[in-house]
């Protein structure tokens, strides 16, 4: 099993709001959330415990008219850590 870590970096603050969660997603049902955790206050996240396998890494925070958002497709082949940083330039957007 492998462990991904990591922050995320909120685009209008200098830390996250409360309530984002990072989440591993099926790539072939994006509804099928698989795995997920809580960002504490700091932006960090741990995802323990995930097999092997293809995933839709999945992030969101809403901004104040804008909603910041990461996919991102994981593919994990064997027992590992793994560290995945949200960075604020690599958000896509929504208004």
């Amino acid at each position: 099993m492998t462990t991904i870590t990591g922050h995320v970096h909120n685009p209008e603050s200098d830390g996250p709001s409360s309530d984002i969660l990072v989440e591993l997603l099926s790539p072939t049902n994006s509804r099928a959330r698989l795995y997920s955790a809580e960002v504490d206050q700091s932006g960090r996240y741990d995802l323990v415990g995930v097999d092997s396998g293809s995933y839709l890494l999945f992030c969101s925070i809403w901004g104040t008219d804008t909603r910041y958002y990461w996919e991102i497709p994981v593919t994990i082949k064997q027992e590992a850590s793994m560290q995945i940083n949200l960075l604020a330039d690599t958000a896509q957007t929504l208004q």
